[in-house]
């Protein structure tokens, strides 16, 4: 009888020792999710916004080297025959007023010419004089200025003659600012401005045409309307 009591007995306490060891185990178990839980909440967290504003940063960095890109900085001749210093502009070729050439050039580049040419001129860009010229001159774009020329000129563009410029000589361009003195027909595709200084001996004709008082017209005037 005593012996099935302490076996009952045992059991029972076996039965408790079991639940506290369960009841330990899920206390630690609690302690661990407890432990984790912890841990990740002390995680240190990322700065979102400083992360948000160094991309907006970066973003508005390449958004502007594409603006600068798209703007075409660099282009070379400009319609009023600046010799640029853009990535793409042509090579000048310079003709120093010390020098004289007798012979005909032909060339890609600019040409800068403040010497005496005596010869026909032909470039596809841009032809720049401050010199003496004896033949023909055909080009893109076309600026003289204290310069003595005889020879028709053929500029694709814009031609441009300053004062003190003397040409003898016919004269076609898409547009003309013309102060000088010309003696020849003058043909422009486009527009035309003769200032007060201008002397021309000859016919002009053109689609638009502005003249100053003081300029002097010998010769017909004629507007295109086509």
């Amino acid at each position: 009888m005593e012996s099935n009591f302490r076996k009952a007995l045992k059991e029972v306490m076996g039965i408790d020792k079991a639940g506290k060891t369960e009841n330990v185990v899920e206390n630690n178990e609690v302690a661990a999710d407890n432990t984790v839980n912890t841990a990740v909440s002390e995680k240190p967290k990322f700065r979102e916004p400083a992360v948000s504003q160094m991309r907006d940063i970066t973003l508005e960095s390449v958004k502007e080297a594409e603006q600068k890109k798209s703007s075409g900085l660099g282009n070379a001749f400009s319609s009023q025959n600046n010799f640029g210093q853009g990535a793409n502009a042509a090579e000048t070729s310079v003709i120093t007023k010390t020098t004289k050439i007798e012979g005909s050039i032909a060339t890609d580049s600019n040409i800068v010419i403040a010497g005496e040419m005596i010869g026909n001129v032909s470039s596809t860009n841009s032809i720049s004089t401050t010199g003496k010229i004896l033949g023909n001159i055909t080009c893109k774009n076309f600026e003289g200025s204290n310069a003595k020329i005889e020879g028709d000129i053929k500029v694709e563009n814009t031609l441009i003659i300053k004062n003190n410029c003397d040409i003898i000589g016919d004269i076609s361009a898409k547009r003309i600012e013309l102060s000088g003195r010309v003696k020849g027909n003058i043909v422009l595709s486009g527009e035309v401005f003769i200032a007060k200084e201008a002397y021309i001996i000859g016919n002009v004709t053109a689609s638009t045409i502005s003249i100053e008082k003081g300029a002097i017209i010998q010769g017909l005037i004629k507007i295109k309307t086509e």
